[in-house]
């Protein structure tokens, strides 16, 4: 499932406000494995949840997941969403690896840039804290 992000421009950059699966008009069924809640959280660590999301202080994770997860009415523990986060980046690794190893399309290139290997590592990061993600 692709994920689209609805954003906002303010002054040099587009703040993402909301995303939304583009294949479907209903949420997701479990939530706790959904995409969206891996870029919506997010589960990276504090350094990239600056750079690359251009938050301008450390989310507050906690609060995310909770709201995302009340959402859903779904109630799991910090290590359950730790892990369903992590295995959702797994299956989409594996996909693009799959893809990826044809050498045809973005997948290949993001094999050849280390994306699987990064990719891993964050789900291991994610696995390791998974105290920062109470809901």
């Amino acid at each position: 499932m692709g994920v689209s992000a609805i954003g906002r421009r303010t002054r040099q950059r587009c703040k993402a406000v909301a995303l939304l699966p583009r294949r479907r008009s209903r949420l997701p069924s479990k939530a706790r494995h959904d995409h969206a809640m891996d870029w919506t959280v997010p589960f990276r660590d504090d350094q990239t949840c600056r750079e690359f999301h251009h938050f301008d202080v450390t989310p507050d994770r906690a609060h995310r997941v909770a709201v995302f997860l009340d959402a859903y009415g779904v109630q799991v523990t910090p290590a359950q969403v730790a892990a369903g986060a992590a295995d959702v980046r797994r299956r989409i690794k594996s996909h693009n690896g799959a893809v990826g190893r044809t050498r045809l399309g973005a997948q290949a290139q993001w094999v050849a840039e280390g994306l699987l290997e990064r990719s891993e590592a964050t789900s291991r990061w994610i696995e390791s804290n998974s105290a920062l993600f109470p809901p």
